[in-house]
C-alpha cells in the first residue's frame, strides 16, 4: 500500500525495476532514492548533464525531508531481469547511441576529472526506461 509524504499528501508508489537500491518510490512526477556516499558525485553528474543539455538522465531536483534525493521521474517501462535476447535490434542501436550521449556529454570536461570521460559503469536494461516499442 502506497505511503503519503507529509509535504505533499501524494501517494509514495515503491518503484520494482532494477536489483540494487531498495526504498526507491515514485512521488508525483518526482522519484525518491536514499542517498549514499556516491551521491554528490552523481548529483554533480546529473546537474552537468542539465547543464550541457543532454537527455540521457533524469534531473536531480534536490534532497527531502528524509534526506531522499528527489530526481525527476523517467516515463518508460523497466525490467527486473537483466535477459540479453529481450533487446531487438532497434533497442540494442538506440541503448548504444544513448551511452555514447552520455559518454560524449562528459568527455574532456571538469566532472571526469582526469579521466577521459565519465563512464556509466552499469549499463544495463535495469538501468533504463525503455520507451515506445522499438
Amino acid at each position: 500500500m502506497p505511503q503519503l509524504t507529509r509535504t505533499n499528501q501524494e501517494p509514495e508508489i515503491p518503484l520494482t525495476g532494477g536489483r540494487i537500491t531498495q526504498g526507491v518510490v515514485r512521488v508525483g512526477d518526482t522519484v525518491r532514492r536514499p542517498t549514499g556516499p556516491h551521491s554528490p558525485f552523481v548529483h554533480r553528474l546529473l546537474r552537468h548533464l542539465e547543464d550541457v543539455g543532454s537527455d540521457t538522465a533524469p534531473r536531480v531536483l534536490g534532497i527531502d525531508a528524509r534526506r531522499r534525493e528527489i530526481l525527476s521521474f523517467q516515463h518508460g517501462e523497466t525490467r527486473t531481469e537483466f535477459r540479453s535476447r529481450d533487446w531487438s535490434p532497434a533497442q540494442i542501436t538506440a541503448a548504444a547511441r544513448l551511452l555514447r550521449r552520455l559518454h560524449d556529454a562528459t568527455a574532456e570536461t571538469p566532472i571526469a576529472g582526469d579521466q577521459e570521460t565519465v563512464c556509466h559503469n552499469d549499463f544495463s536494461p535495469l538501468n533504463v526506461a525503455f520507451i515506445g516499442s522499438a
